[in-house]
């Protein structure tokens, strides 16, 4: 194993292998807008597979970091297609918010009142208390261990409560047209 890395060293090993790495995503890559990340994860296992290098391997470095990037970039991609990141990754961000700039017309801004109650009332109705409570929180932008430790619970059951909620509100709600 070598010594850390300082950040001159780090832009130096970035910039000579950046291009391969980039090549290795491009070959395995096939929606185009996770190519950034898969690149990201590429030049983190470009820093890993430095330290861990071991030239009695046999192996060029160039080619041992084609091997680890190829690996980690794979795993990445079936990772992303699992199941089990389903939910998360098709669920509705709480953050966003109703454009109201664009509205003109006093009906609309009464149809904009009227869903926001809507909407309203189904989070009474579909969200138990202890969602309810952790939406409400998380809205006023408190953080997942905040969250826990103001409700004396842990930060997952925070994650699961806003995750069941998400799901929830997906589901129930119309929040388009």
């Amino acid at each position: 194993m070598k010594n850390s890395l300082n950040d001159c060293d780090i832009k130096k090993l970035v910039s000579s292998y950046y291009g391969l790495i980039c090549k290795i995503v491009r070959e395995h890559c096939e929606n185009s807008d996770d190519f950034d990340d898969l690149v990201q994860e590429g030049l983190l296992t470009l820093i890993d597979a430095y330290n861990n290098f071991d030239e009695s391997f046999g192996l060029q470095f160039s080619t041992y970091i084609r091997i680890c990037v190829s690996r980690k970039v794979n795993r990445a991609i079936a990772s992303s297609k699992a199941k089990k990141h389903s939910l998360l990754n098709d669920s509705v961000y709480l953050e966003e918010q109703i454009v109201v700039d664009s509205v003109k017309s006093p009906e609309q801004i009464l149809i904009i009142k009227e869903k926001l109650s809507d909407i309203k009332t189904n989070i009474e109705i579909l969200l138990s208390s202890f969602e309810r409570k952790i939406l409400h929180l998380y809205l006023q932008c408190m953080s997942y261990k905040d969250i826990a430790k103001f409700l004396n619970t842990s930060p997952k059951s925070v994650d699961n409560a806003l995750l069941r909620v998400r799901r929830k509100l997906k589901n129930n709600i119309n929040f388009k047209s």
